[in-house]
């Protein structure tokens, strides 16, 4: 994968998403620069993995793996903070294995054992992940707390996905995961230049 891009200006840099370290180690070897672990540092394998290299690392915060809509946080909590307490104690734990936050890229999970309402809370909330010694991600494009505002198909949510992204971007967030990259980069480039 590496040679592919030699000599060249511009190579895009590769995130691999998975739970599973042999996955991950697979992914590095031939080539990949970042981890995208949806389970949250669920296997003990990964923190192994991760104190031998030097890859990013998103560490999402997730309640099962793949999402099931049945398990969720409690409908009464405060998922901000559950969310960010949770990524605190991960943090440390991955400080105490030797990773350095520098690596680290927090992403709250919007939709994995959330509800709409809880994901709406999240985006609502991102300041607080400020706190964290960590950059930042927001994987909200597509996603279905969209309904929120109108029942459509996943390919359908980009006006929706477009406008989360703005906010976000005005709010600080450091990463954006999306799933129309144009459509992003334009509204983004307009936004900027009038605001």
């Amino acid at each position: 994968m590496q040679d592919r891009w030699r000599g060249r200006i511009f190579h895009p840099l590769i995130s691999v998403d998975t739970y599973h370290a042999a996955t991950a180690e697979k992914a590095l070897a031939l080539g990949a620069h970042c981890i995208n672990d949806v389970g949250g540092a669920s296997d003990p394998g990964m923190v192994t993995l991760l104190k031998g290299g030097s890859c990013d690392y998103v560490l999402m915060h997730s309640l099962s793996v793949p999402s099931d809509k049945n398990i969720t946080l409690p409908e009464r909590c405060d998922p901000v903070a559950e969310v960010k307490v949770w990524g605190e104690e991960k943090i440390k734990e991955l400080g105490y294995a030797g990773i350095s936050p520098d690596r680290i890229i927090f992403d709250p999970g919007l939709g994995f054992g959330k509800t709409a309402r809880q994901s709406l809370a999240l985006l609502q909330g991102v300041e607080e992940f400020f706190d964290l010694p960590t950059r930042i991600m927001i994987g909200h494009s597509r996603k279905s707390f969209i309904n929120h505002w109108g029942e459509r198909k996943s390919r359908d949510r980009d006006f929706e996905s477009v406008a989360t992204s703005l906010q976000m971007s005005q709010r600080g967030v450091d990463i954006l995961r999306v799933h129309n990259p144009e459509a992003h980069i334009r509204a983004l480039r307009a936004f900027s230049d009038i605001g």
